[in-house]
């Protein structure tokens, strides 16, 4: 009797180690046959769109209606009326909007300050809007005054960011001539949970992410 047992435990344990092999091998496959006839990053922005809608079931805004409620942002004037913007540019091709404004006052540091640059734009991945952020700053020579971009670590202190922004120097991002950019970004993982996710704010979705990210930075 415990030769039998011992015997089906060997076998059990083949079969298992034969099962995983299988697995293995098939896997590697298909990995290979990806590699092979796909472009590997579509691949992974599917993979992450697959993950977010399995992780996140809330409620998203569509990329025609941010491209709508954004359109509709810009001609209203919402957005530079801000008392910090300086500058706002709208382009209907890629749907962002670039703006340029002055340094909030609770901004630590701020006589070395020269200007914020902000992008709005739109995350395929999290189908939400995504706010980019970038810090330029004044140098001093002999002879005159220039700015230049600037990627302090400490870039929330610096601007006195509420901790509830996840805020990284992540996000690549391309100008109107197609040039690679580094941007900060406003991690949008929990953009529906910050701003609410209820059927009725839909049609103002992209006037409250304005008011919980952009005019937030800019009090």
């Amino acid at each position: 009797m415990i030769c039998f047992i011992v015997s089906m435990h060997n076998h059990l344990l083949s079969y298992m180690v034969l099962f995983i092999t299988i697995y293995f091998h098939i896997y590697l496959l298909i990995l290979i046959y990806i590699y092979q006839n796909y472009n590997l990053e579509n691949v992974y922005v599917l993979f992450l769109i697959l993950q977010n809608r399995i992780r996140n079931k809330r409620k998203m805004i569509s990329h025609s209606e941010y491209c709508r409620q954004l359109n509709s942002a810009y001609n209203e004037g919402s957005v530079q009326a801000n008392p910090y913007c300086q500058q706002i540019v709208y382009d209907s091709s890629s749907h962002t909007i670039l703006m340029k404004t002055g340094i909030p006052s609770k901004a630590s540091n701020s006589m070395r300050l020269d200007h914020l640059e902000f992008k709005i734009t739109y995350s395929h991945v999290y189908q939400e809007p995504l706010l980019l952020l970038r810090i330029w700053i004044r140098e001093h020579n002999d002879e005159f005054t220039m700015s230049k971009l600037w990627f302090p670590k400490d870039v929330k202190q610096i601007l006195n960011i509420d901790s509830a922004f996840q805020l990284g120097l992540d996000s690549i991002s391309s100008d109107m001539r197609q040039h690679q950019e580094a941007w900060y970004s406003f991690h949008p993982c929990d953009t529906s949970y910050m701003i609410g996710d209820k059927p009725e704010y839909l049609d103002k979705y992209l006037e409250r992410w304005l008011s919980v990210f952009l005019f937030s930075v800019l009090l």
